[in-house]
């Protein structure tokens, strides 16, 4: 009976919900190459799941759009503090999604025309030595 009452309790256990945690990354406009925590993930919009809270680091890169780079912060939300995440990991029946998303608009690349000059003509003058 009592082998009976702890298989019941770890099967209870074992069905449990957990917390399936997500970062959804946006940009205006969309099909920029984003690279989390240096690690390519895709290109916007892309949705990623994710184990620990903490800061990311977020680049985005597009041609024709300057490179975009931020530190987001994703901080735990209550049940995720202790001790409350206990209930949350383990003991609650179903799954808590934790979905953030977050925006960013690039920006159009600038040129500086003069030293883009300055290098082709440098370019033009340089000839190769054998």
């Amino acid at each position: 009976m009592r082998t009976l009452l702890l298989v019941a309790v770890a099967a209870g256990f074992a069905a449990s919900g957990c917390v399936e945690r997500r970062l959804r990354i946006e940009s205006d406009p969309p099909g920029a190459e984003v690279v989390v925590d240096f690690l390519s993930v895709g290109k916007t919009p892309v949705e990623i799941p994710f184990t620990h809270y903490g800061t990311r680091r977020v680049e985005l890169r597009m041609d024709g759009r300057e490179t975009f780079r931020q530190d987001v912060p994703v901080r735990p939300p209550w049940y995720e503090w202790f001790p409350f995440e206990l209930a949350s990991e383990f003991l609650v029946p179903w799954t808590i999604r934790d979905q953030r998303t977050v925006s960013f608009a690039l920006e159009p690349a600038s040129c500086d025309e003069a030293a883009l000059r300055k290098r082709a003509e440098e370019a033009r003058q340089f000839q190769w030595k054998h």
